[in-house]
């Protein structure tokens, strides 16, 4: 079977995607440099496997913009990014699989409402039964790859923006950093060149975190929860010790 582009409209949503329809139906939306790409004009045709791969390309596009847009709000790690993908492709399954029940449900009620008959009144799909565009391995994947070759993914960049930024009123320890870092899936390297390039000193950090806590927490309590925020004992016992006889010396 031939499928022919039939009319090309701006799309409503963005002023860069362009409404595709295929034999006189919607089909599809592309960005305005994939039309190009592609050779997507009135008239023109393209064989089963042609369209699977427009229709592919358009879920790459949309896919690639709302990632790029979900990165831009803040820094993340590669890992990071590719965890969300893959969440949104679940989430995007299951919504089909939900649709695909709500379909047999209807076709169900439907049977026992007319059993004589295959046909049905109002028998037109709804949108609630159409399936959603898969979010394919591939696609996730070159995804990836354009935002690392684009240089909105870079896990050394993330790793001293972190190390920089991560609780830097509050004060955050070393320890308690690369912890993070690795769930983030930094590897030790990257971790270790970020911590070492960081003017942030792990005696400053505690200053502020004991600045902070000093009135909540009696002295073994505040130990205490030092000890789970990654600072070592000694370097607790040397700061309370500093702290209190600065302020002993305010008083």
């Amino acid at each position: 079977m031939t499928y022919q582009v039939t009319d090309l409209r701006p799309a409503v949503r963005s002023e860069n995607r362009v409404n595709v329809f295929i034999n006189g139906s919607f089909d599809f939306s592309l960005d305005l440099s994939q039309v190009v790409d592609y050779h997507v004009k009135v008239g023109a045709t393209f064989t089963e496997d042609e369209l699977a791969t427009l229709r592919s390309a358009s879920e790459f596009s949309k896919l690639y913009n709302s990632t790029l847009e979900w990165l831009l709000a803040r820094p993340r790690s590669v890992k990071e990014t590719r965890d969300h993908l893959h969440e949104r492709q679940y989430r995007r399954a299951a919504e089909n699989r939900a649709r695909l029940a709500r379909g047999d449900r209807e076709r169900s009620a439907r049977l026992d409402r007319y059993p004589q008959s295959n046909r049905f009144p109002g028998s037109k799909k709804s949108p609630s039964t159409k399936l959603l565009p898969e979010i394919s391995d591939d696609n996730i994947a070159k995804v990836l790859d354009r935002l690392l070759e684009k240089g909105y993914l870079d896990d050394a960049k993330f790793a001293r923006f972190y190390v920089e930024n991560r609780h830097q009123r509050q004060g955050i320890s070393p320890r308690r950093l690369e912890q993070e870092l690795r769930k983030k899936g930094l590897s030790s390297e990257l971790i270790a060149e970020a911590l070492a390039s960081s003017p942030r000193d792990e005696s400053a950090e505690l200053e502020k975190l004991i600045r902070k806590k000093r009135a909540r927490y009696s002295d073994d309590k505040l130990k205490a929860y030092l000890l789970r925020q990654g600072f070592s004992y000694s370097a607790i016992s040397d700061a309370l010790e500093a702290y209190s006889s600065t302020n002993s010396e305010t008083l």
